[in-house]
């Protein structure tokens, strides 16, 4: 869950928008590095099957966060605009 204490986000919201500011323009395999050596580095410090685990089980809920809060509004306003799916 990325619902962190606010205090607690303060530590990584200004490196976080630095980051944004030089990603916003870049290709998706190009985030798709930045976050893989991120979750690389991190299994670097504790190659355990345990954290490793974690680290797939965290990638997964940012996943499923980005769709339910992000993604599936999306499309459920361009089921508004251009219509649903015909019934079967």
């Amino acid at each position: 869950m990325p619902y962190i204490k606010k205090e607690d986000r303060m530590r990584y919201d200004v490196k976080i928008d630095e980051m944004i500011s030089l990603l916003q323009y870049r290709s998706i395999g190009e985030v798709n590095y930045i976050f893989s050596r991120i979750v690389w580095k991190l299994f670097h410090f504790n190659k355990t099957y345990t954290f490793g685990n974690a680290l797939v089980g965290m990638l997964e809920c940012v996943k499923n966060e980005f769709y339910r809060r992000k993604l599936s509004k999306y499309e459920d306003k361009k089921i508004l605009e251009n219509g649903d799916l015909p019934e079967a």
